[in-house]
Parts: C-alpha cells; sequence; structure tokens
C-alpha cells in the first residue's frame, strides 16, 4: 500500500502541492500511523498533519504557489518527501526496525529543518 501510495506522489509531484498532493501524503502517514496500533497517536494525528500541513506549506511567509513546476525549491521539497517516502516504506517492508527509526527522524528533521530556515528568514526581512 505505501509504495503505491509513494508512486501516485511521484505522479501528482508535479502540482504539489496540491490537494490531490496533501491526500497522498497524508494517507502515506495515515497509513503508518493506523498499522502502529497506537492509540493514543491515532487519535492525535489528524491534528498533528492539519498543522505540519500549514506550516509546511500554507503558512504565508514560507506558502510556495502551487504546481509551479519551474520553483526549484518547491521540485527539491517534492522529490525529497517522495523519495523519503519511499526509503520508508521499504525499509518497513524489510522490517529493518533501526533503518526505519533513523529514516522517520530524517524525514521529520529535514522538516524541521526547513521551518526553522524560512521562520529565521521572514524574521531577518523583517528587521530594518
Amino acid at each position: 500500500k505505501l509504495a503505491t501510495l509513494c508512486s501516485e506522489m511521484q505522479e501528482a509531484a508535479p502540482t504539489a502541492p496540491s490537494a490531490r498532493w496533501f491526500e497522498l501524503d497524508w494517507r502515506f502517514h495515515q497509513t503508518i500511523v493506523d498499522a502502529s496500533g497506537n492509540e493514543r497517536f491515532i487519535n492525535d494525528f489528524d491534528l498533528l498533519m492539519f498543522e505540519c500541513n500549514y506550516v509546511f506549506y500554507r503558512l504565508p511567509s514560507t506558502m510556495l504557489p502551487a504546481g509551479h513546476r519551474d520553483h526549484p525549491l518547491l521540485t527539491t521539497l517534492v522529490q525529497g518527501v517522495v523519495d523519503s517516502h519511499r526509503q520508508i516504506a521499504r525499509l518497513l517492508d524489510a522490517r529493518d526496525t533501526n533503518g526505519i527509526v533513523d529514516s522517520m527522524r530524517l524525514h521529520l528533521a529535514g522538516l524541521g529543518n526547513r521551518v526553522h530556515r524560512d521562520v529565521v528568514k521572514d524574521l531577518l526581512q523583517r528587521q530594518p
């Protein structure tokens, strides 16, 4: 299921961030969360994804234009998400616990670094 979602994300990549892209990204994460069986995580997942999607794609100071195929940062971010998801899916399939943990940490750290970079950039641009 995860591999299929990754392929669909790759197909939707040229129009990201779009409603279809968000749906596929959400479903990828939802599949893993549901498989965890962790009721607390399952219950908190929707709120977490709403917040992440806002910060990563819709925060006015960092929002990237939807479907802008020539935007190099957007292309890099979208392809990075697809590649990261593919790696996580392969490691889950191989039952590589350490690899999964490392890949998930890298995936989340990369997104966190983008947020920190964008917030700092925004603050510096506001300073006289």
